[in-house]
Formats: structure tokens, C-alpha cells, sequence
């Protein structure tokens, strides 16, 4: 998750360029989560996740469901 705005619309008169201004830190927040039928378990990390934090969620995870999991990479660079 990103604080950047995905999409700006704005006007400006005739022959002018119009000026998107906006105040944000660029931060980034990254999320872990993980979903079963009945629960949703989710882990919020500043900046980027990196093998560490994976592997740490993934044990999280295993504590709390003690069935086979299926992982779904989405978008991840850790490596």
C-alpha cells in the first residue's frame, strides 16, 4: 500500500497546465495476510517486506491453523 494517489483529475483555464498538488511523505506500508473460511489474519509492516517478514508471518500462520496451506504470491519481489 502506497500513500501516492493513484489517480488525479483537476481543471485549469483554457491554455494553462493545470497543478496537482498534493502533500504526502511517500511511505510505504506493505501487508501479509492470509484468509481461511472463518478468519482473516493480516500483518501490517513499514516499508518493503523482505524474506524475513515473510518467513516470520508464515510461521504466524502456521501457529494459529493447523491445516496444509495453499500460498499465493501477489506482486511480492522478496526473494
Amino acid at each position: 500500500m502506497s500513500q501516492k494517489p493513484h489517480r488525479c483529475r483537476s481543471w485549469a483555464p483554457r491554455g494553462k497546465t493545470p497543478e496537482l498538488k498534493f502533500n504526502f511523505n511517500w511511505d510505504k506500508l506493505s501487508m501479509s495476510a492470509g484468509l481461511t473460511l472463518r478468519h482473516f489474519y493480516f500483518r501490517l509492516d513499514p516499508g518493503v517486506i523482505r524474506q524475513a517478514e515473510v518467513i516470520d508471518f508464515l510461521k504466524a500462520l502456521v501457529r494459529h491453523i493447523d491445516q496444509p496451506l495453499l500460498i499465493v504470491w501477489g506482486q511480492l519481489p522478496a526473494g
